[in-house]
């Protein structure tokens, strides 16, 4: 079955849904490969493209994390695991492919559907959480610094 966006992946970042949404979109592609003769060079191809594409809105949810101070926290270690991971499969199914596996397109389909939708739906919601709790946290403590008018009014 092809893996589509769905509303429920939805983290209310729009930076991050994007990118979700394009990682889910490669995946749909690469499912659209089963429905013909396997093309491993096609193959290659596509699952470079997602696994640049992954690279990079990992080192973007990274960036995150820094500007808001948060890297040194248990979620960012255990996200960043879950990232490290990934990418350690990731690595394994390339020399599939690269072996040219005919089972290699099936296994790769199924762990990308379930991994990112478990990534997106736990990981990465309680990370979109912790990142809007610590802007609204962080404005407020800029605002209390903020003189109030009517103080300086009175003097």
């Amino acid at each position: 079955m092809k893996f589509v966006w769905e509303s429920r992946l939805d983290t209310g970042v729009l930076e991050i849904d994007e990118q979700h949404q394009q990682i889910v979109a490669l995946i749909g592609l690469m499912a659209d490969l089963q429905k013909k003769p396997l093309d491993f060079g096609e193959l290659q191809k596509l699952f470079d493209s997602l696994n640049v594409y992954a690279h990079d809105h990992f080192a973007c949810e990274r960036i995150m994390v820094f500007q808001a101070g948060l890297s040194e926290t248990s979620l960012w270690f255990n996200h960043q695991g879950a990232h490290e991971y990934y990418m350690k499969r990731i690595a394994d199914f390339r020399d599939d492919i690269d072996r040219r596996d005919e089972r290699a397109l099936v296994q790769i389909g199924a762990f990308l559907k379930y991994w990112w939708v478990q990534h997106i739906c736990h990981e990465d919601m309680l990370l979109v959480e912790v990142l809007k709790e610590k802007k609204l946290h962080d404005e407020a403590v800029a605002a209390s610094l903020i003189p109030d008018e009517r103080v300086r009014d009175q003097s």
